[in-house]
């Protein structure tokens, strides 16, 4: 049998997703180990590395940034393969994995993220979506049946995303 599809609420249904910014979800490519190397130079990273690790996810997507300048960023956009997407969601789960790979926590995220961006079959930008992934499935996972965080598990799916995708790409 057939599963069926939920409802979507009125704030979905109709012609919502018009009305909806179109952005590119990608952004730019900034290098991980330049992002890695400006954090760990930058003297007032670790006190206020929130706000730093923030202002880097705005710096990847210049389209956020310039809304954001202007005080109009969107709570919700489509991208160009027209996906709706939350951009606080967006940009704050960015900056956790800046601080992720800054501080190597967990152990080796860095080098994993270093290794896959070298392989070249994804750009940088690409490679933390696939890494944002996984970690916002960790979160899902965590929030849904109350359970720590399993640094294993989340490192396990980051490979076993990144194959899959690069699979597909081939």
């Amino acid at each position: 049998m057939a599963k069926k599809k939920p409802k979507r609420s009125k704030r979905y249904q109709g012609n919502r997703n018009s009305r909806l910014p179109k952005l590119v979800a990608l952004g730019i490519d900034v290098p991980i180990k330049e992002s890695i190397e400006a954090a760990l130079h930058d003297d007032n990273w670790l006190l206020d590395q929130e706000s730093i690790s923030y202002q880097r996810s705005l710096d990847m997507h210049p389209e956020l940034l310039k809304l954001s300048l202007s005080d109009r960023l969107p709570e919700e956009a489509i991208d160009e393969n027209g996906n709706v997407w939350n951009v606080n969601i967006h940009l704050n789960i960015h900056a956790a994995l800046e601080n992720q790979l800054a501080q190597n926590e967990p152990e080796g995220i860095t080098d994993v993220a270093l290794k896959m961006e070298a392989e070249g079959i994804l750009g940088a930008h690409e490679v933390r979506h696939v890494i944002m992934n996984s970690l916002a499935n960790s979160i899902w996972k965590i929030q849904r049946d109350k359970v720590p965080f399993d640094e294993k598990a989340y490192m396990a799916d980051i490979e076993d995303s990144y194959r899959l995708l690069c699979d597909a790409k081939k």
